[in-house]
């Protein structure tokens, strides 16, 4: 047995290398199909492969951490919101009491300001437990990380320096470590280097893990306010063995006894556990799903173009067939042999694929880092690799069958009689279903991204209840004796105030204390002077917060609709005022002037009278708003908030100006008056108001793009495919249309004979895509705004443009078929 299989296993070895060696010399006898074929399936599988590198680091292996099944996101939820930030002392409960948990650490993003050689530069970082890096399995490049006597309020300022800023700042010097650094006037000695994989929040062009600070050594009053969240998230690994559902139910009675300790604080909240996972990944699972969906449909167009140049070619190459199978040849060898070449050009086609792939992924991550989860990274790996060789394996099958088939049905006599010709018209059938499916899948991927395109027209046009153009924000601070006292923090936000006010080419300036539309959010508590009164927070309204100043509303350009702004009479000894926005008003007071009335929020001791009414501002999105539980906004003036907040104010707070200048121009001068102002601060964060808008709509953006890429390359193949089919049919019928023009024929019915060979095939293929977009689009309504997923403008629109590049694609063949000398056909034949 062994004596014969050996034999056999090296006959068909020498089988496979002979039939790789006659591949290569056919494919390179005709460079100009084999470049065609190799370049067209190199789109599919390198747009495929650039999919499922982002698929591969965003939802199958986003989390670069050990057992990241075992890691959980922890928040507190509250009947208007899920994910709420977690108050301190109700973390700190969390790590005592839990037993389902190894650790539950604590992280807050923030921004520091790094002063070196008086210069200040500012730099992201977190705030972190002491088991933070316990918890995520990760171990320093240098040095050590935070021990638990560290992480205690008082202790001794100590961080931790993230890879990347630590080889752009330091040029990776090893000796770093136990040297100083001076954030926010604080000196922090240096104690290890964090590998640049944890980068938990990305924020204003940039992740947050230039530096890490233990976040009990934190000193605002605030954050210890069990009733405040103070962005601080929860993230914890489970016990071996612990399921989710598990730790749920065990926070959920840790909660009920926080609420009954803690009434006032905890009432009505619960604690949210959500897999690390999925909490990072967010909603961006059905989004590449659709677009990986999409991109197939580029694939199997691809296959198909090349399925029916190979047909054609398989055609001219029917007497070689003949011969080869007289003098002995099997069928099952001329399968093999045609198996074998498209198996050729499949993997010269991956090879290809993966540089287009390598050089689009690149592209988009570097162009679109806001859309992909901050944890996840993306790039050409060994899972990757595989994938593409697999693609590239499934192509190779996909359109080398249908040649093969055809070679293997073929008749020896027939086949040696007509020498070659095709003149049977049933031999074109295959190629004609090829080519309706091309259209079909073409038109499915038009639909789509005309309903993107509309989507996004739609959502531009929403305005955003202010005016964005020419707005430009950034972020400050205060520093030393400008931040001694409350008094002196409200003497030093005037005067930044009326700074930006007088910069040449600034026509309104304001700052603001809160989360800027379409960039942050902070949320209160509020009651009306109706409603019944409380102290727990959990019972009462919930509005956007802004504390702003005197020119705020004609800086941002947000509507006065009634009463008054704020003005300078407006400080910390007169009386409370408010401005609340239509939909407070709408919401509190029903068919109530609220002019007059008062509000009373968590942050302030004492109600606030309303004196001006301003339009809504579309805070947390364009598309978003309407369904967002949270609409409400009131304005205070930022002269008037309690002396407890002003410490919080002065590290961090918006900077708002309203010019026609460059940007450029405006942020430098706003830098050297700052400068001049206060140099212990950095100005960072600068934003146009019109491109944090353009960045809320990132996802669709990014959607449209990818969408619209492989449509356009669906569209090009699919016309390409018709021209080719159309082609060969005239090459192929030139002695039947030449005697048809000898037999008087005109030739505007050649012409319009093959115009409507063509246009049959694409009238056919248009109605089968209709009837599957009609289908397929449904799944995407959720990335839709303001149309439905079978909004009939762009299914007409997406038709009629496909069915005229259809005929465009049939005009050249046929303006060639009418041309035809009937004599020379003849003579041909």
């Amino acid at each position: 047995m062994a004596g014969r299989w050996q034999p056999a296993c090296y006959i068909t070895a020498m089988n496979t290398i002979q039939d790789v060696r006659f591949a290569l010399r056919t494919l390179a006898n005709k460079p100009g199909f084999t470049c065609l074929a190799v370049l067209t399936l190199a789109l599919g599988i390198g747009a495929n492969t650039a999919i499922y590198s982002v698929i591969d680091g965003v939802l199958l292996h986003p989390i670069p951490f050990s057992e990241p099944e075992r890691l959980v996101a922890l928040y507190q939820k509250t009947h208007s919101s899920q994910k709420n930030a977690v108050s301190y002392p109700n973390l700190l409960d969390w790590q005592h009491q839990s037993q389902t948990f190894e650790a539950i650490a604590g992280v807050r993003d923030d921004g520091f300001t790094l002063t070196t050689h008086g210069q200040p530069e500012p730099v992201m970082g977190l705030m972190v437990s002491s088991n933070f890096f316990s918890v995520l399995r990760v171990q320093p490049l240098l040095g050590r990380t935070f021990t638990r006597e560290e992480d205690q309020r008082g202790a001794q300022p100590v961080a931790l320096l993230g890879e990347e800023f630590w080889k752009r700042r330091f040029s990776a010097d090893p000796q770093i470590i136990g040297q100083t650094l001076m954030l926010d006037g604080r000196e922090y000695a240096i104690i290890g280097i964090v590998p640049a994989i944890v980068r938990m929040e990305w924020s204003h062009d940039s992740f947050f893990n230039d530096v890490f600070t233990p976040i009990g050594q934190y000193d605002d009053p605030l954050f210890y306010n069990r009733g405040t969240g103070n962005e601080t998230a929860g993230l914890g690994r489970l016990k071996p063995g612990v399921t989710l559902a598990q730790a749920q139910a065990e926070m959920k009675t840790i909660m009920t006894n926080l609420a009954t300790a803690y009434p006032d604080e905890d009432a009505n909240t619960e604690a949210n556990l959500i897999s690390f996972k999925q909490d990072a990944v967010g909603d961006l699972q059905p989004t590449l799903l659709a677009l990986w969906a999409a991109v197939g449909f580029v694939l199997l167009i691809a296959c198909a173009n090349v399925a029916n140049l190979t047909l054609a070619r398989s055609e001219s190459r029917t007497q070689e067939f003949a011969v080869r199978m007289a003098l002995g040849a099997g069928r099952g060898r001329l399968i093999r042999q045609l198996l074998t070449e498209s198996a050729v050009l499949s993997i010269g086609a991956g090879v290809v694929g993966l540089l287009i792939a390598s050089w689009t992924t690149d592209a988009a991550v570097a162009g679109l880092p806001s859309v992909l989860p901050a944890i996840s990274h993306i790039d050409i790996n060994g899972r990757v690799l595989l994938f593409a060789f697999g693609v590239s394996a499934l192509t190779g099958v996909l359109f080398g069958v249908a040649p093969a088939v055809r070679a293997s049905g073929m008749s020896l006599q027939q086949s040696l009689k007509q020498g070659g010709r095709g003149a049977i018209r049933g031999r074109y059938h295959l190629q004609h279903a090829l080519i309706i499916a091309e259209v079909a899948l073409t038109l499915v991927l038009l639909v789509g991204a005309g309903l993107m395109i509309r989507s996004l027209q739609k959502l531009w046009n929403v305005s955003p209840g202010f005016n964005p153009e020419g707005v430009l924000t950034f972020y400050t601070g205060v520093s030393g004796p400008h931040a001694s006292s409350p008094d002196a923090i409200r003497a030093a936000l005037r005067e930044v105030n009326d700074r930006l006010a007088g910069l040449p080419g600034v026509e309104w300036a304001s700052l603001e204390i809160g989360g800027l539309p379409f960039l942050g959010n902070t949320t209160v508590g509020f009651l009306s002077e109706d409603d019944p009164q409380t102290s727990k927070r959990r019972d009462m309204r919930i509005a956007h917060f802004y504390a702003v100043g005197p020119d705020h509303f004609a800086a941002m350009g947000i509507p006065l609709l009634r009463g008054r702004s704020f003005t300078r009479q407006d400080t910390a000894n007169s009386p409370l005022v408010v401005i609340v926005d239509e939909e407070l008003a709408r919401q509190v007071f029903p068919g109530q002037d609220a002019i007059g009335k008062h509000i009373r929020d968590t942050l302030s001791d004492r109600p606030a009278e309303i004196i001006g009414i301003a339009g809504h501002v579309k805070h947390s999105g364009l598309d978003s708003d309407a369904t967002s539980a949270e609409r409400a906004e009131f304005y205070f003036s930022y002269m008037q908030l309690p002396d407890n907040i002003l410490p919080l104010v002065a590290k961090a707070f918006a900077g708002i100006v309203r010019s026609k200048t460059a940007p450029t121009t405006v942020m430098s001068s706003i830098r050297k008056e700052l400068a001049a102002f206060d140099n212990g601060r950095a100005v960072n964060g600068e934003k146009l108001m019109t491109d944090a808008i353009a960045a809320s709509l990132a996802k669709r953006r990014f959607s449209l793009i990818v969408l619209g890429a492989f449509a356009a390359a669906a569209l090009v193949l699919s016309i390409i495919g018709v021209y080719g089919v159309v082609s060969y049919f005239v090459s192929h019928r030139t002695n039947e249309i030449g005697l048809r023009i000898a037999l008087g024929a005109q030739e505007r019915n050649i012409f319009l004979g093959v115009l409507g060979e063509g246009g049959k095939l694409g009238a056919i293929g248009i109605a089968l895509g209709l009837a599957g977009s009609a289908a397929l689009t449904r799944l995407m309504a959720s990335m839709l705004f303001g149309i439905g997923a079978t909004d009939l403008i762009t299914f007409a629109s997406a038709a009629m443009l496909l069915f005229a590049l259809t005929l465009l694609a049939c005009y050249i063949p046929a303006r060639r078929a009418m041309r035809i000398d009937p004599m020379a056909a003849l003579r041909c034949e």
